[in-house]
């Protein structure tokens, strides 16, 4: 049975199956309050918000039920940064030079 207090991570403690049944039964609540909300029988709309994004929650939940692995993080390639040099200032003055005879 859906428990309404359980947090996301409680939610990807269970298993896929747990989780299937009880959105089941999640969805078939939320659709009874619409209804009895659409007939003016219910009269708690924010009850009906909460239970829609709890059942969001759970649906969400179960798309990363096993995705929860540790992620092994790769290291990154070290930049090599080239330090000016000191004969980089004199191609550029000497290019220009150059480019000017």
């Amino acid at each position: 049975m859906a428990n309404h207090l359980s947090s996301y991570g409680e939610l990807l403690a269970m298993t896929r199956d747990d989780l299937r049944k009880d959105i089941r039964v999640q969805r078939m609540l939320v659709r009874r309050m619409r209804l009895g909300i659409e007939l003016k029988k219910e009269k708690d709309a924010a009850k009906y918000r909460r239970e829609k994004r709890h059942l969001a929650r759970m649906l969400t939940a179960l798309e990363n039920v096993g995705a929860q692995a540790p992620k092994v993080l790769k290291a990154k390639p070290k930049s090599r940064k080239v330090a000016p040099s000191a004969s980089a200032p004199k191609a550029a003055v000497s290019s220009s030079n150059s480019s000017s005879k």
